[in-house]
């Protein structure tokens, strides 16, 4: 196996600092002409037979990996947060809070709920405040939930969702067009 360069070294940090981890970005910051990065960039970070670079797809895969252990994130971590998103209900919230937006009153929800909350926002017009709730988007953590535990290639419409909670396990069925 090669070792890695300076340069393909730097590309895995330029990649990782990439808002959405693109490899022809990153590779033009660290110098590749445009024809290089827009080229072979994305081989050399995939699992190809035909990448002449593992190297690099190796480091990078090192380097998730500390991110991950330091960060404390795993796939299990990442599934529970999307299932409080795509399951959650703003009747609930809303019941638990007197159907008041007040801050004081968010003390009344649970985790799971505060969770679900993107934000609270407070408006002010003709000298009266109002503060409406915004909840994280339930399609698109439904969706990718839904690629985490049934990929695409499967061809089921149907997914079973075991849930811990409370030290027990709740089984769901979910099914999708």
């Amino acid at each position: 196996m090669k070792r890695i360069t300076n340069r393909d070294r730097l590309l895995c940090f330029e990649l990782l600092a990439d808002e959405k981890m693109n490899p022809e970005r990153a590779a033009l910051k660290v110098g590749y002409s445009k024809t290089t990065a827009r080229t072979k960039a994305y081989l050399w970070v995939s699992n190809s037979k035909q990448n002449p670079k593992p190297q690099v797809k190796e480091f990078l895969e090192k380097l998730l990996k500390n991110r991950s252990k330091k960060l404390e994130i795993s796939a299990e971590k990442i599934e529970k947060e999307l299932y409080k998103i795509a399951f959650s209900n703003i009747t609930d919230i809303l019941e638990k809070m007197k159907y008041q937006v007040n801050l004081h009153l968010l003390k009344n929800l649970s985790e799971d709920e505060q969770h679900a909350i993107a934000e609270i926002t407070e408006i002010e017009s003709d000298k009266v405040n109002r503060r409406q709730i915004k909840m994280h988007n339930k399609i698109k953590a439904l969706e990718l939930l839904l690629k985490r535990i049934a990929p695409e290639d499967d061809g089921d419409k149907e997914v079973t969702i075991n849930i811990y909670k409370d030290d027990t396990i709740k089984t769901k069925k979910v099914k999708f067009d």
